[in-house]
């Protein structure tokens, strides 16, 4: 399995400069994604980083972001998202808490419980979660993130659970 395969130093020396997209294709994806939702579809996105942590780049948003969550999942004006996503800047700077922002968005959509649609979850990365265990230097301490051993147990005791919502994780990277 993947889990397995992992290696203890994955990067190769130049990761740092090259591992963001300077072109924001990742940007134009999302915004590509969200001008393609059918009229009943609902919507939630979420920044992450090192430096910010978790951000919902909804024009709406306060700071806050279960309660960002809560106000902006769903918007039907879809403005909102393109104009916060495209207010995000990809950067070399700082690590990725990729599994945090995961685990939030699959406890959201869980709390939910909305078994009569589709839940999905599309992360958009340009690389694994670089704030703790094997994927960060030696040297560095780690950042804020989710256990990424205990999330993957979660989503399979849910998967197992006939009565949880689906939730369907699919990564663009």
């Amino acid at each position: 399995t993947w889990k397995e395969q992992r290696t203890p130093n994955p990067f190769p020396e130049n990761f740092g400069p090259h591992a963001s997209d300077q072109t924001s294709l990742r940007g134009a994806t999302a915004n590509r994604l969200i001008r393609a939702l059918n009229s009943t579809d609902r919507f939630g996105a979420m920044a992450f980083n090192e430096a910010i942590d978790r951000k919902v780049p909804c024009s709406d948003a306060i700071g806050d972001v279960a309660a960002d969550l809560e106000t902006c999942f769903g918007a039907r004006n879809l403005d909102i998202w393109t104009n916060g996503i495209n207010q995000l800047q990809s950067s070399t700077e700082g690590r990725s808490n990729l599994w945090r922002a995961v685990e939030t968005a699959y406890t959201f959509l869980r709390s939910k419980n909305d078994n009569q649609r589709s839940n999905h979850i599309i992360v958009i990365t340009d690389g694994p979660d670089t704030c703790q265990g094997e994927n960060r230097l030696s040297c560095e301490s780690a950042c804020t993130t989710a256990d990424y051993d205990q999330l993957v147990e979660q989503i399979g005791n849910d998967a197992n659970d006939p009565n949880a919502p689906k939730i369907h994780i699919h990564f663009i990277q």
